[in-house]
């Protein structure tokens, strides 16, 4: 196992480690039980000259995956059809991007299962927001007609809910074979154009949003999601202003 400071450079050492060997053919040894045994990680011994080659870019990681970042006021988690920390992220997004991105976006989304862990109560760190969003995800903003909009309520419906968020509230609620949308306190027209701010990986199809992967219009910002949430922390959390959220009604499905 890894210590949390050994993980992040195992993972640094071991894509510039696959780098170098990608284009080489894996050269397949037999060993005899005997000689398996000198290979137990228990007993070999540890190369100094590694762990002094080591040493200064592990100090300057684990630097940077302790720095702290923000605030929370509670533990929060991730879960469907809505939840807490889903409310908080997809809020936080949709401001990021209305603030960087295009100041016309009418809706955020994003997965469930984008988010990879719950908050601690109390300081977040750097190494937090890696872990919570541990991909290369980028924001894409999708413009669509509020026809296929309703379509992509549908499927978020299908999915059993996913973080959702608008600049003046959505609500989706779905009974029986009734769907309930509006958006921003307004119904959906479906000839007018709207913009949705959501990650490349759903904006490609990802977990059968193929409404999003069909639109004809969509720009690929290159903004991390993992940084976009890191800055959101910096910017609306400190030790006095700690960051909360609660589920809202925003999706019920009955």
């Amino acid at each position: 196992m890894f210590s949390g400071i050994k993980k992040y450079f195992f993972i640094l050492f071991w894509g510039v480690l696959s780098g170098i060997t990608a284009c080489h053919r894996p050269v397949m040894n037999t060993y005899s039980g005997a000689a398996m045994q000198h290979l137990d990680s228990n007993k070999v011994a540890t190369d100094k000259k590694m762990d002094a080659f080591i040493a200064p870019y592990a100090e300057e990681i684990n630097s940077k995956v302790q720095e702290v970042i923000g605030y929370t006021a509670k533990a929060m988690a991730v879960q469907k059809p809505e939840s807490d920390l889903g409310n908080l992220l997809s809020d936080y997004l949709l401001k990021y991007s209305i603030q960087h991105i295009d100041h016309d976006i009418d809706m955020a989304l994003f997965n469930t299962g984008g988010f990879r862990i719950p908050l601690p109560p109390g300081e977040i760190k750097v190494r937090h927001i890696m872990e919570i969003m541990p991909f290369d995800n980028t924001l894409v903003v999708v413009n669509m007609s509020g026809a296929n909009l309703n379509e992509l309520v549908k499927q978020i419906i299908a999915a059993g809910g996913d973080p959702v968020a608008a600049p003046n509230g959505i609500s989706i609620i779905s009974e029986s074979d009734t769907i309930r949308f509006s958006l921003n306190g307004k119904a959906v027209y479906p000839k007018q154009m709207y913009k949705v701010v959501t990650s490349n990986y759903l904006a490609d199809g990802g977990d059968r949003y193929t409404v999003l992967a069909s639109a004809s219009s969509k720009f690929d910002s290159g903004i991390l999601v993992r940084d976009a949430i890191e800055e959101a922390f910096r910017l609306n959390t400190t030790s006095d202003n700690r960051a909360s959220s609660d589920v809202e009604g925003r999706i019920i499905i009955r």
